[in-house]
């Protein structure tokens, strides 16, 4: 039933993105083709050669799993640090494998208040390039979309939110968070 779901909505020229965390729901997402997987918190290593044969982008969502954590001393709060070191070994293994990676925030799974931004030092401490992990918000957001050369780029003609920092991103990705300045 997936793959017909899929196959349908390529022939749409749509892509189809699957919220899986692990096991059996990812691995079916993987087998139904689906173009990315939003999350992916424990990615095995045959999920890890399936997405990299399959060319399936992998956009993690890190922050949102460092919400609203129940005390360290209690079940809970060993699950919940768990899943997030679980979590940053599957980026890990992504970056490794070469998996293609996109940026992306799981909005709404905290504060519309805090920033968009708090993925890029998270990427960066886990062993991501600040370059790659604003390309990863970039042009390979763009190129996931199927929109290369029309987001993701400044050229003419192209759509842009142009953002400014005081510092350089590149140095301290953190700079990110800190945008002063915002032209459409």
């Amino acid at each position: 039933e997936l793959k017909a779901i899929v196959d349908e909505t390529h022939g749409w020229q749509k892509k189809v993105a699957c919220h899986a965390y692990s096991g059996e729901g990812l691995h079916r997402a993987l087998d139904g083709g689906c173009d990315s997987i939003e999350h992916g918190l424990e990615l095995d290593d045959a999920a890890v050669a399936q997405m990299k044969k399959q060319g399936t982008w992998y956009c993690p969502t890190i922050s949102v799993y460092y919400y609203d954590w129940a005390s360290e001393n209690t079940p809970a709060g060993q699950r919940d640090r768990k899943r997030a070191s679980e979590h940053a070994v599957s980026f890990q293994k992504a970056m490794k494998a070469g998996l293609k990676i996109v940026y992306g925030t799981d909005a709404g799974g905290f504060k519309w208040t805090d920033p968009m931004s708090q993925d890029f030092p998270r990427m960066v401490s886990l062993g991501m390039s600040p370059m790659d992990a604003i390309r990863s918000a970039t042009v390979s957001a763009a190129e996931m979309l199927d929109m290369t050369g029309q987001i993701g780029v400044i050229a003419p003609g192209a759509f842009a939110d142009v953002v400014a920092v005081s510092g350089d991103p590149l140095r301290d990705v953190k700079e990110l968070g800190r945008v002063r300045f915002v032209m459409k």
